[in-house]
């Protein structure tokens, strides 16, 4: 029968687990096959833990409470996910929920990361290769469970923190947003191209499960592409081909469903319009759409489909941007009573996250980090009137999309000078906004 025979103290601390802060602990425990009793080995967060022999098992990982607040984890190391440490404990602050973590990136990220891998050869550190005697000893000690009760004590005091800082600062960030109003409100997502409105709100009903319809707005949109057409089958006959919004009506008649509708505002009015009516509900709480698809004919007279849905079970998410650098239109009263408007800006642990995704281990994580420090000080030099426009989140990952490797990236960071830099009244590049992009980015990234 297994037994602990040894367990260093456990290291409590907030982490950043698959996108989700969390409190968790680093967990280290000696596992030795029919030995009685428990000897406590001491040490740090970041000390060097014993090393395995033939008959000693040595297990080293992070465990972590999952979003519900109850169940307790332990890190998979074969996943590439966005986790890093944060240092302290308890509840943080509005700042630190915001932008102390993005700062922790840097500092932390590298050892997190390397912790594990760094441990004595022979080092277990992932769960799933202990034998299950060994795992129901490990959970069945009395260290563990303290540890997991400590776990979830805190995470549940830390979220308290947290929401009530939230609401002395009367904001809650893009994802709580959208967990507030799923299926109660439907939400437009409106900032600029690249802060990331389209790939939160399409990551977010992934993870949510939820079914899904999308379609990209532009002003070449007409409402056949909403609602449907009639098209030739392969046998000759004609079949009906379901629009985006029916599509999404259809699905919603038996199970949630999500429409993302990216770029709404570039939409032509009169199409929008269609929205407008099938986004308002009837007398008994339901949406009707009429698809124009004919079902039947009786004395010369078609019949239309009509679908009806309860309005629990659609919910639209819509994205624009905005600014004077967009073609969008203003958006109409009716439209925008039926939606709760969300101003998306691009934060740097988000931006630091997909990148990290983007990149899925390609190119080393300093090279990732000289990106986003790029980012940063052009985003401070467009705020001092230096340079005339910042990159963007889709500039970023195409960048590390094409690098092969970390050579690779100056070369076509420094091709993206003629977005950022602003041209004179000839049509030429402005030269003194080019000369601080390039000296910038050969000081940031080497």
């Amino acid at each position: 029968m297994a037994k602990i025979i040894g367990e260093s103290k456990y290291d409590y601390s907030m982490l950043y687990v698959n996108g989700k802060l969390t409190f968790g602990a680093l967990v280290r425990a000696s596992i030795k096959e029919g030995e009685e009793g428990e000897t406590d080995s001491g040490g740090g967060f970041f000390s060097k833990a014993a090393s395995p022999t033939e008959d000693v098992k040595i297990f080293t990982t992070f465990m972590y409470v999952e979003p519900n607040g109850k169940d307790v984890s332990f890190i998979d190391p074969s996943k590439k996910s966005s986790s890093f440490l944060v240092s302290g404990s308890g509840a943080p602050t509005f700042d630190q929920y915001s932008e102390e973590i993005a700062k922790a990136i840097k500092k932390d990220i590298g050892k997190y990361k390397g912790f594990l891998q760094k441990q004595p050869e022979g080092t277990i550190i992932d769960i799933g290769q202990l034998e299950q005697e060994e795992i129901r000893a490990l959970h069945e000690s009395d260290k563990m469970k303290d540890a997991q009760e400590t776990c979830a004590k805190q995470y549940t005091l830390m979220m308290k923190g947290i929401d009530a800082e939230k609401k002395k600062h009367a904001g809650i960030g893009l994802e709580d947003f959208l967990e507030r109003y799923a299926f109660a409100k439907h939400i437009l997502l409106a900032g600029p191209a690249g802060a990331s409105k389209t790939y939160s709100a399409t990551k977010w009903v992934d993870e949510q499960g939820y079914a899904s319809e999308f379609i990209a707005g532009s002003s070449a949109l007409e409402a056949i592409d909403l609602l449907g057409y009639w098209i030739k089958g392969g046998d000759g006959n004609l079949v009906w081909l379901d629009g985006a919004l029916t599509a999404a009506f259809r699905k919603a008649e038996t199970q949630k469903t999500v429409l993302l509708f990216d770029e709404l505002l570039r939409v032509p009015a009169r199409e929008l319009s269609i929205l407008v009516g099938a986004l308002t509900p009837d007398s008994v709480g339901n949406y009707r759409l009429r698809t124009n698809r004919l079902v039947d004919e009786k004395d010369g007279i078609g019949e239309t489909e009509t679908l009806v849905i309860p309005m629990g079970n659609l919910h639209v998410i819509a994205t624009t941007n905005v600014g004077a650098d967009y073609d969008v239109d203003s958006i109409d009263v009716a439209l925008q009573d039926r939606f709760r408007t969300h101003n998306v800006s691009m934060s740097t642990s988000t931006l630091y996250d997909i990148c990290v995704n983007v990149n899925d281990g390609k190119l080393p994580s300093k090279t990732i980090d000289s990106i986003v420090d790029l980012y940063e000080k052009i985003k401070l030099l467009v705020a001092s009137n230096e340079l005339t426009r910042e990159l963007s989140l889709r500039h970023l990952t195409e960048v590390i999309t094409m690098s092969a490797e970390p050579s690779d990236v100056p070369s076509y960071m420094q091709d993206l000078y003629t977005i950022v830099c602003a041209r004179d009244t000839s049509g030429s590049q402005n030269e003194t906004e080019k000369r601080i992009y390039i000296s910038t980015l050969k000081k940031t990234i080497r």
